[in-house]
């Protein structure tokens, strides 16, 4: 026997229910897990409180299903690159929205926004607006795609047959 570890091991035929009046901490030196082998396994702040979830390396989610992250708000801070690749991907919103970078660079920076296919078939790039679509360069609206037909430059430049 090792004088400086205990091994404890239960045997239940029911479940385990541990409460605690105050406060508990479950802590391990070494590669640890809490594992379910059938149903959920739920932690959770029942009536106040963070759910705090530290790494001092990568924090994995690995799921064979479906990963849901349901919040009344969600702010995502990442000092490094994100990516995500998926097979699609669909962004809504009901309020206002942007997608903007915002660089700090003496060298030039680019935003692509691409539709590509490498398949045989094409790759579109569908921009939808209810009433105007502007693209506006410098401090002047330089292309404005709007019910009137398209301006090209000015109010003066009107295409409205191409």
């Amino acid at each position: 026997m090792n004088p400086n570890s205990i091994d404890v091991n239960f045997s239940f035929c029911g479940s385990v229910d541990i409460l605690a009046s105050t406060t508990f901490s479950i802590d391990g030196t070494g590669a640890s897990n809490v594992t379910a082998t059938s149903g959920a396994l739920t932690v959770s702040t029942a009536t106040s409180g963070n759910l705090i979830l530290t790494s001092a390396a990568d924090v994995d989610l690995t799921a064979t299903g479906e990963l849901d992250i349901g919040a009344a708000s969600s702010d995502i801070d990442i000092t490094g690159a994100l990516t995500i690749d998926s097979a699609t991907l669909s962004i809504d919103s009901t309020d206002a929205s942007n997608l903007t970078m915002t660089a700090n660079s003496a060298d030039a920076k680019t935003l692509d926004i691409k539709g590509l296919n490498s398949g045989s078939g094409n790759g579109n790039l569908f921009l939808t607006a209810k009433t105007t679509a502007k693209a506006v360069i410098g401090s002047d609206d330089r292309l404005v795609i709007n019910t009137n037909g398209i301006n090209l430059g000015g109010a003066s430049e009107t295409v409205n047959t191409i």
